[in-house]
């Protein structure tokens, strides 16, 4: 089976990178955070279960992290898990000023 071939989604990668290799470093965040595939599925799977029960499917999430935070990862994948779309937010961009 080839994953690049037979998968469909980002989800249907990284499943499979999670069954041949959980303990393998999925994330490293230098000074920050290292994560295994296995933490990084537990993670994404909790995310998920949490917009479960409030998002409904297709809805938008927005995500606020900064990309050094490695909960953005579990966050994105975990939207994606709960079938939604996400927006990414710079939370070090300013708020837009009222006029």
């Amino acid at each position: 089976m080839n994953p690049r071939t037979d998968a469909r989604t980002v989800l249907d990668l990284f499943d499979r990178a999670c069954g041949a290799n959980p303990d393998a470093c999925a994330l490293d965040v230098p000074g920050i955070a290292r994560v295994s595939y296995a933490e990084l599925d537990r993670l994404s799977r909790r995310v998920a279960a949490r917009l479960g029960s409030g998002a409904a499917r297709d809805a938008v999430v927005a995500l606020a992290l900064p990309l050094s935070d490695p909960w953005l990862y579990a966050a994105i994948l975990g939207v994606m898990r709960a079938g939604a779309a996400y927006v990414a937010i710079d939370p070090a961009f300013p708020a837009r000023q009222a006029a």
